[in-house]
């Protein structure tokens, strides 16, 4: 009971999941005489293969963070998710449910030493395990032990719901800084472009209109030829060649028009 209220007191307004797990690893390492523990976070995701439990811990004292999955319909995973109640790596080794578990699951729970995995759960959903190894004392985990064991663990479910919904939060304005920090660059890339365009449109209307307007006083000039326009068929051609240079020399107006509305030389 003493422990209990300890526990319940020392992670009730922890907020920081990486503190959360400290606090309650030591709690659970000095009350059970632990060498070591991790506390996992726990989540149901898919991929190309199928349904899995996907495995974080979170709070170790290391640098590196221990990662593993669980496929939905490992025995070990389907033990977790709906026996509430731990279960032990002798029983993993030992029992025949358990001989189906793949060898990479089984290489990775191998890995991590512990002796027995304390599962938590919210509204029966798997969220959270403890991963305890060995007593100090050499001494094994008995029933009275996994009672309490499962005890702290529901007094972990609230802590861990609010550490998480914290965590949550912060990768999120993480991601979202990443993102404006993406956007605010695309912008100036685009502000980059647009000048560009800007000046691209202007340096060729006035490269453009020079020989533009040559074309449109030769056309003229051969429209006002009496010569020329005296033979056969030449009309036609005459009236092409100035359809055709009044066109263009209104698009060059039109991009010059464009290019001084874009510099803010000209309002509409």
């Amino acid at each position: 009971a003493r422990m209990v209220r300890e526990y319940s007191s020392g992670i009730s307004n922890i907020l920081d999941i990486g503190q959360l797990a400290r606090v309650a690893l030591g709690i659970i390492r000095e009350g059970f005489g632990a060498r070591h523990g991790r506390l996992f976070l726990v989540d149901r995701k898919r991929d190309a293969a199928g349904d899995y439990y996907s495995l974080r811990s979170v709070g170790d004292p290391g640098p590196e963070t221990v990662a593993g999955a669980l496929a939905a319909d490992s025995p070990v995973a389907e033990f977790l998710s709906k026996e509430y109640r731990p279960l032990l790596q002798y029983d993993v080794d030992m029992l025949t449910r358990f001989r189906a578990v793949a060898p990479t699951e089984r290489a990775w729970l191998d890995e991590l030493g512990v002796d027995v995995y304390v599962p938590i759960y919210s509204k029966g959903t798997w969220i959270g395990l403890f991963a305890l190894g060995a007593k100090v004392s050499g001494d094994r985990y008995y029933e009275h032990d996994f009672n309490l064991l499962s005890t702290l663990s529901d007094q972990t479910t609230v802590a861990l719901e609010n550490a998480r919904l914290v965590d949550n939060l912060v990768t999120l304005n993480r991601t979202l800084r990443e993102a404006y920090g993406a956007l605010d660059q695309a912008n100036q890339r685009l502000e980059h472009l647009d000048r560009a365009k800007s000046d691209f449109i202007a340096v060729l209307s006035h490269e453009l209109r020079t020989p533009m307007g040559i074309l449109l006083g030769y056309s003229q000039m051969l429209a006002d030829d009496p010569d020329f326009k005296g033979r056969p068929g030449h009309q036609t051609i005459i009236d092409g060649l100035g359809k055709g240079a009044s066109r263009l020399q209104e698009i060059i107006e039109t991009m010059l028009d464009m290019a001084m509305i874009d510099n803010q030389a000209m309002r509409l």
